[in-house]
């Protein structure tokens, strides 16, 4: 019962990146460690697996071209702006792949994602014996679930939706949400591997109330 409501909270407490009211974006909630849900150590083994078979190729797939479609809003504004395709292409100017957009820059999403570099990192590296949430570090911690609502990301026979949380301890072993993530792996033949859809709510450095957002999805 107790999974039960962690997962039903988790799912409640967390808001579209549309929302325009920051009091429905599940940030600034407090969260305790809970036991991890039992069938997202499954889930999670299949992002990891999809995710390292696409490592082991990325070195073919360097100046390959892709396509997203983004959207993103600062703390002042109320909604994400229009939505725009951004052109980029895997690079690794250093140990890490990255997506950049042909002006140079990087895309506002810029790891590649692999099971040993990006937000998948830590959960792939403690599948073993992982726990929910993850120590981060002595003040940070990061929960995660791929049990999210088709409102947020649908999961179905090729992707697997998770969710992850990152807070920071604010007394005892109560954390406050600073930042909520929607993620769609592509675990199928094809581009496995690639995250198709993602989007990030966060605090940011914005003043209280406020919270900056980004959407993209790979066309």
């Amino acid at each position: 019962m107790k999974i039960l409501l962690l997962s039903l909270f988790l799912l409640s407490s967390c808001g579209d990146v549309s929302e325009s009211k920051p009091e429905g974006d599940g940030l600034s909630t407090v969260q305790r460690f809970e036991p991890l849900v039992p069938d997202d150590v499954d889930r999670l083994q299949k992002i990891c697996d999809a995710l390292s078979f696409k490592s082991d190729r990325l070195g073919t797939l360097i100046n390959m071209p892709f396509t997203f479609s983004y959207a993103q809003k600062g703390c002042d504004q109320q909604d994400a702006g229009a939505t725009q395709e951004v052109n980029v292409t895997i690079q690794r100017p250093n140990s890490s792949y990255v997506f950049k957009q042909t002006d140079g820059e990087l895309f506002p999403f810029p790891d590649v994602e692999t099971h040993d570099n990006g937000v998948m990192k830590d959960i792939c590296a403690n599948l073993g014996s992982i726990t929910n949430p993850l120590q981060t570090s002595p003040q940070t911690a990061m929960w995660f679930s791929t049990y999210t609502s088709p409102r947020h990301c649908t999961s179905d026979a090729n992707h697997l939706c998770i969710l992850i949380q990152k807070g920071r301890l604010i007394s005892g072993v109560e954390y406050l949400i600073h930042t909520n993530e929607w993620i769609k792996f592509n675990v199928a033949e094809g581009r496995t591997g690639f995250f198709t859809e993602r989007s990030l709510r966060s605090l940011g450095v914005c003043a209280k109330g406020k919270s900056i957002a980004k959407n993209a999805k790979l066309i």
